[in-house]
């Protein structure tokens, strides 16, 4: 699984549940579509304060110091003011959460209802967050197979699972997102 960085990405969609006119599936389907779409737009909102957060009226290039009037004072000064300017933001990033997320792609086919994705490297725990999204098919797939139902998390992977299976011969490509709490 790749390592990448979400930050910058576009709010993904989520298709919403076929409803069959069983309450007793209808219900968890819609209950995990917003669950998934809550979670979505948590994530994007958590990028958009830091990105928000981020001041560009606060740097001057004219309030620079000319170093041919620098002092070894003036010019510790300046590298001391830069080092905390720097320490700051890097502790708004540590704890935007942005460093904590893992996102790949998996692939759920034919008769299977669930489908195991391995970390490259394992979790330290089971405490993280996971976010899965339907992004293509191949074939005519049921369409009850694009929403997960379940979740089962471990450290060196995590389970997906449907209600319904794509069916023989067809698949859905899913991306996810893996967040640290």
């Amino acid at each position: 699984m790749a390592e990448d960085d979400v930050s910058g990405g576009v709010l993904p969609t989520y298709p919403p549940p076929r409803f069959s006119g069983k309450p007793e599936e209808d219900g968890p389907a819609l209950v995990e579509y917003v669950y998934q779409l809550f979670n979505v737009v948590k994530a994007q909102n958590a990028e958009i304060e830091r990105v928000a957060s981020f001041d560009s009226d606060s740097f001057d290039v004219s309030s620079l110091p000319d170093p041919a009037q620098a002092t070894v004072g003036s010019a510790q000064q300046t590298a001391n003011e830069a080092y905390a300017l720097a320490a700051a933001a890097k502790s708004r990033l540590d704890n935007s959460g942005i460093d904590d997320w893992l996102e790949g792609t998996f692939t759920l086919s034919g008769t299977n209802t669930t489908v195991d994705v391995t970390f490259s490297e394992a979790q330290p725990d089971t405490d993280y967050q996971v976010i899965c999204q339907p992004i293509g098919f191949t074939g005519s797939p049921a369409l009850e197979g694009a929403i997960p139902v379940k979740i089962t998390k471990a450290t060196d992977k995590f389970a997906v699972e449907v209600s319904t299976a794509p069916g023989s011969g067809t698949s859905f490509s899913y991306i996810y997102w893996l967040r640290r709490r």
